[in-house]
């Protein structure tokens, strides 16, 4: 398989689920295509939206002491909590991550998907995933995170694509070169 990563999810995190959530598709002329369950182990509640191939989502923690709700107490309630990528090798990805010093965070193996989250703290700007399901390959294939229909509530009349993920940090430099070292050892690798 030929090696490949794009942005696949966007995650924000807000104290409550609604009204955000309403005015974001409202605003955004979006539809939630699915609300997962699974995301209650980590005491948050979610909810999808398509934005041509790349999703986006927003989550809510609903009980204390969630990193979620960590991550608002520590940002003031702003915005950006996961940057989601499909590659075809998470677990190398996370292997790179690792020999730069990321910890990794959470694994999700529920076939046909498989995810490696990696440390928000290590990861300096937001959590990062990197994932693959299989069939995943076809942007518009099966993703299991966003339903089994997820392409059904594609709308393009407002919001045509989401382009890119900003990353705000007090140190941006810093984050550049810690980042920028796993792209230049992925180039080494690929020699």
């Amino acid at each position: 398989m030929v090696a490949y990563m794009r942005l696949r999810q966007i995650c924000l995190v807000a104290p409550h689920l609604e009204p955000v959530i309403s005015d974001v598709a409202e605003i955004m002329g979006l539809a939630v295509c699915y609300r997962d369950g699974n995301v209650a182990k980590y005491g948050l509640e979610n909810a999808l939206l398509p934005v041509d191939t790349i999703l986006l989502e927003v989550v809510a923690p609903f009980k204390d002491g969630t990193t979620a709700g960590r991550f608002i107490e520590k940002t003031g309630g702003r915005g950006g909590y996961m940057a989601i990528f499909c590659c075809n090798d998470p677990d190398e990805r996370g292997r790179n991550a690792n020999a730069m010093g990321v910890r990794t965070a959470n694994v999700i193996d529920h076939a046909p998907y498989h995810g490696v989250q990696l440390h928000p703290r290590d990861c300096r700007a937001a959590f990062i995933e990197f994932n693959h399901t299989t069939g995943s390959d076809d942007v518009l294939g099966p993703y299991p995170p966003a339903g089994p229909d997820w392409q059904k509530f594609i709308r393009k009349d407002v919001t045509q694509a989401l382009t890119g993920v900003e990353m705000p940090s007090p140190d941006p430099q810093g984050l550049a070169e810690h980042w920028g070292e796993d792209h230049r050892r992925c180039a080494r690798q690929r020699r």
